[in-house]
């Protein structure tokens, strides 16, 4: 072993080599039309930062078109713009655009240690026309910060006569991947009109997204976490202060059934704080092909924390969980699913689920459809107003036969403002457990009040079970 001031004035060396190399991107002859292609430039400047040791690569106010993706790869080595701003806006702000194909892909983070992207818009040449007034005016708004986002805007031209046209459709590609890398940072961006915006596969390890705007997804998912084979899988995802949002009004080919973050086979731990995810089709999902290896693909994905998460208006269920390990949920706000649930557990899951502190209402199903899972943990949250989709179409909470090992307690289910009382809502019942051998589960002091049948209907004939202490 090397004496320890060895490794010391490695790490030191380096660090200085990272925090000196400062270049503006302007050096290397790129120029921010939106058409000229700064691949060359852009690679050549990436290259010698990672010969170098590391470094900062600037991006000027202006659009970057490039015509395949960057390759990120080495240590230290960060691509900072003067600050994100609606795609087509780059007069305000810094943009990387893909110019014209169907493939999305911008940078990949190959093989890199401490790397990161800061104050940048990533887009593909989906649209020719924005506004430079709308522009202008959303400089002074701060929509990517996860505060209560049903009034976000929508960036609509003030000349009616031109519109976004979309002309060339994502097909493939995500705006940013990572694999093979340790402790990479995404912060300060606008990602929008990309097939994916994020893709974390096969060993990358630490990520954190933070303080950034993810829109008009045309793919499948909007965040996709999926590892790969045998000591491949993603290793800390941590999510803080995004939003999402799909404008559909503006752009005819998007997704409406997107999955806003989607946590697949091969995933360790994800970390959601104060996150919005608005329209799309599903808020947050877990899934895998299988239940084991957990944590290696084909095997469930393990954790899943969520603080202060919102989600609003999804086509599908609001949280879907299919398989996985723990999911814990606390002070969540989850509202308006057009066609099915607030929560919906499936048979598949078969492990711990926590609910604390959160708001769950206003589903055209149920607040909560508990079809599987074990340990499943209820408490001190409201879920009502549910059932949109008409009278006696659903009940608030739902448990479906032979589901066991499950906790309600500390509850309201139903009605939800003072102006309600005395008023029935069109849920079916407050709480539902259906017929089936149901068993290990306690439903105690919870609040049940405006469903249009018994409060709490208890069909399971299982034994071992607490039912008492509710207040109808």
């Amino acid at each position: 072993l090397l004496p320890v001031h060895v490794y010391m004035t490695a790490a030191t060396s380096a660090c200085n080599n990272a925090l000196g190399g400062f270049v503006n991107i302007h050096d290397y002859g790129a120029v921010g039309d939106g058409t000229t292609d700064n691949l060359n430039p852009i690679r050549l400047a990436l290259a010698n930062l990672s010969s170098q040791g590391g470094g900062t690569l600037f991006f000027p106010p202006g659009s970057f078109a490039v015509s395949e993706a960057l390759i990120v790869s080495g240590y230290g080595i960060s691509l900072l713009g003067a600050g994100f701003v609606p795609p087509g806006c780059e007069t305000f702000g810094s943009q990387l655009l893909k110019l014209n194909s169907t493939n999305s892909s911008l940078l990949v983070f190959s093989h890199c240690t401490s790397c990161s992207v800061k104050g940048l818009t990533l887009s593909h040449s989906t649209f020719s026309y924005q506004d430079p007034l709308v522009c202008k005016k959303s400089m002074n708004t701060r929509l990517h910060r996860a505060q209560r986002r049903s009034n976000i805007k929508k960036y609509q031209p003030n000349n009616p006569s031109k519109k976004d046209t979309e002309t060339f459709t994502p097909s493939s590609g995500s705006a940013i991947s990572i694999a093979q890398s340790f402790q990479t940072e995404i912060a300060n961006v606008w990602i929008s009109n990309v097939y994916l915006a994020l893709h974390c596969k096969d060993m990358a390890n630490t990520i954190t997204l933070l303080d950034s705007q993810i829109g008009n997804i045309y793919g499948p998912s909007g965040i996709l976490s999926k590892g790969g084979g045998p000591n491949l899988r993603v290793d800390i995802l941590q999510i803080s202060r995004i939003t999402t949002n799909q404008d559909d009004t503006t752009f005819t080919n998007l997704n409406d059934s997107v999955v806003w973050i989607d946590i697949q086979a091969g995933t360790n731990t994800v970390r959601l704080d104060n996150v919005g995810l608005i329209n799309g089709g599903v808020g947050v999902m877990m899934s895998s092909p299988a239940d084991d290896p957990a944590g290696e693909s084909p095997g469930r994905p393990l954790f899943l924390i969520a603080n202060d998460l919102e989600i609003d208006f999804p086509k599908a269920n609001a949280i879907h969980l299919e398989r996985g390990e723990e999911v814990q949920l606390s002070n969540c706000y989850i509202q308006g699913s057009k066609t099915l649930n607030g929560i919906y557990v499936s048979p598949n899951w078969n492990s711990e689920l926590m609910v604390v502190n959160s708001r769950i209402f206003g589903h055209h199903l149920a607040g909560v459809n508990l079809a599987g899972g074990a340990h499943s943990l209820f408490t001190n949250n409201i879920i009502g107003d549910n059932s949109i989709a008409g009278v006696n179409a659903s009940s608030s909470v739902f448990v479906g036969a032979n589901v066991s090992n499950f906790i309600f307690s500390g509850n309201h289910v139903g009605t939800i403002f003072s102006s309600q009382v005395g008023q029935l809502s069109n849920e079916k019942h407050g709480i539902e457990i259906a017929n089936g051998m149901s068993m290990f589960y306690s439903v105690n002091g919870n609040t049940i009040t405006g469903s249009q049948g018994v409060g709490l209907l208890d069909q399971g004939t299982g034994v071992k079970k607490s039912v008492s202490g509710n207040v109808f």
